[in-house]
């Protein structure tokens, strides 16, 4: 292990913050904030919830610029879809970690596809590993889900199970946080589950482009595209949280589906 590489567990702070909004979750899971020191200077915070028996683990990739504000009582502050809901994936029984943008990222600066977001999800999976020693799924949003398919395709080597890419950016540029068409897709050999609302009005996320994101999938070792309709009431912004872009009404859906498609996998 590197020198940086054991800054990040020396340095880490841990804040027990009790149980996720009290009563979604048992006694025996173990709710804490972690400040990861991944880069020279720069830390990343990890939001972590852990199961009594975790079957794995998911670290989950908000969409949008990538910030969250992590509440005393554990929760996201985060209006987006699955980040809102982390405890929907601890209650199934996997370790449930929603990773913030790193302390050196400008409020709208373009970061998915860096080397240096890449180095930092590195740490954030070595950090996971010493919590549970279970397979390691990455999950992203939206946006998210350019920082997972940079991983996938970049951080081969960490030996992740699988990704999960939910509404994801690909078919038009998005300037303000980057989208999947630039990226070598065709690399990425893990698991691959596609997930979409096929009502999503967003410009960046028409499912069309989910459809033709399973084409460029070819050398994953198992590729499938689950679709939603419906849900709702649905209001405001069509890229934002609460229309079909962001799953509302559909929650305790989505996630049912994402983990027993990751657990029928596991099995394979």
């Amino acid at each position: 292990m590197n020198g940086v590489s054991k800054a990040a567990f020396a340095a880490c702070m841990i804040i027990f913050v009790g149980l996720l909004r009290s009563g979604t979750l048992s006694a025996e899971t173990q709710v804490s904030v972690h400040e990861i020191a991944t880069r020279p200077g720069v830390t990343v915070p990890v939001l972590l919830i852990r199961p009594e028996k975790p079957i794995a683990t998911i670290l989950l990739f908000p969409g949008g610029a990538g910030r969250v504000t992590f509440q005393p009582d554990g929760s996201t502050g985060y209006r987006g879809f699955p980040v809102r809901k982390p405890e929907l994936f601890a209650q199934r029984g996997f370790v449930t970690a929603v990773i913030n943008a790193a302390s050196d990222i400008p409020a709208r600066h373009f970061f998915r596809d860096t080397a240096a977001h890449a180095d930092d999800i590195r740490h954030v999976i070595a950090f996971l590993r010493k919590q549970a020693d279970v397979p390691l799924w990455l999950v992203g949003h939206s946006a998210g889900s350019t920082s997972v398919a940079h991983a996938a395709i970049t951080l081969r080597n960490e030996g992740f199970a699988g990704v999960v890419l939910i509404s994801s950016e690909n078919g038009k540029p998005d300037r303000r946080s980057g989208y999947l068409d630039p990226l070598t897709i065709e690399q990425i050999t893990v698991p691959a589950l596609v997930v979409h609302h096929e009502q999503d009005e967003c410009d960046y996320t028409q499912f069309i482009y989910a459809q033709r994101l399973m084409g460029r999938l070819k050398k994953s070792a198992k590729s499938e595209l689950i679709s939603f309709k419906g849900g709702g009431p649905v209001s405001g912004d069509t890229c934002g949280s609460l229309h079909y872009h962001g799953f509302p009404g559909l929650e305790q859906e989505v996630a049912s589906r994402i983990g027993d498609w990751i657990k029928a996998t596991l099995k394979q």
